[in-house]
């Protein structure tokens, strides 16, 4: 919690007052729910998929995510266009469409050790569906999730236009839409690269799964660590879509990204040292956040 304390310390500085209290509740929401997936775990029955959300949603840190999405590229969106619907249910996909994908990479080593908040579990329990069905309804869901993203995103000049906003809001609001893609983008990149999803990266059930002690990666030449191609690589139609989501439109431009500004990008060692996932993947979106920026 040090390490956490001192990585708040640093997120509200020069932070605007509604970014401040935003931000504190959703890390709230985001350590709260794990007590509801223990919770749950305890009864172990699989819920339904309205109680499921509550808790997966508040697990998948995304509102966090896209919080330090402004804080890292020193932007703020106005609260006015922040809250229109087309904005809340941008959110709502950019969560929905990775934790749908994780649940169905994972289900694999969830369902073993007990864990009943996984989509597939719930969907093939309230449907009444085979497991290979099951995955299908999912992944089929996710694809609804990023059609809708990009059609609501050709609303955003209009709703930008009606309110007025001056080129400044309107680049914020841009930027907060490419910091949402660069999180799927970066969630992606993450799990096809993870020691998480794999074989050999699975606990026994009998065993307590502590994110701080993975089993060690292989090692290859000169001591680099081995990449793992996880079950994400089975999935190529969602690839395919995430990627589309982060190309550039034309006419776009963005302040080039300072020293200054990449004060909160995590080390090396950070992610190495927790074992985090969210902590992992605010790396990966951090740097396609930058690399958008460059490119």
């Amino acid at each position: 919690m040090t390490l956490i304390g001192s990585f708040w310390d640093r997120s509200v500085q020069g932070m605007a007052p509604s970014w401040c209290a935003r931000a504190a509740h959703n890390w709230e929401y985001y350590f709260a729910a794990y007590v509801g997936e223990a919770l749950d775990r305890v009864g172990g029955t699989v819920p339904s998929m309205e109680h499921f959300l509550q808790v997966r949603r508040g697990m998948a840190g995304t509102c966090t995510l896209m919080d330090y999405g402004e804080r890292i590229g020193r932007f703020h969106v106005p609260p006015a266009v922040f809250h229109t619907p087309q904005l809340r249910m941008m959110r709502q996909a950019a969560t929905d469409v990775p934790l749908l994908c994780n649940d169905v990479y994972a289900v694999h080593k969830e369902e073993p050790r007990g864990d009943v908040d996984n989509a597939v579990l719930v969907v093939q329990r309230e449907r009444n569906l085979s497991r290979g069905e099951a995955l299908d309804h999912v992944h089929g869901l996710a694809m609804s999730h990023i059609e809708t993203f990009s059609a609501l995103e050709r609303q955003l000049p209009g709703v930008c236009s009606t309110l007025s906003l001056s080129d400044e809001d309107r680049n914020a609001v841009d930027r907060y839409v490419d910091a949402m893609k660069a999180w799927m983008r970066g969630y992606h990149q993450w799990e096809t690269e993870t020691h998480r999803y794999s074989a050999d990266g699975m606990v026994p059930p009998q065993n307590p799964n502590y994110a701080e002690d993975p089993p060690p990666r292989p090692r290859g030449p000169a001591g680099r660590l081995v990449t793992h191609r996880s079950p994400a690589r089975r999935c190529p139609q969602t690839s395919a879509v995430v990627r589309a989501l982060l190309r550039k439109r034309p006419g776009r431009r963005h302040p080039r990204t300072t020293a200054h500004d990449t004060a909160l990008a995590p080390p090396a060692w950070f992610t190495v040292a927790i074992h985090d996932p969210l902590c992992s993947i605010l790396f990966y979106t951090t740097l396609s956040m930058h690399r958008n920026a460059h490119h």
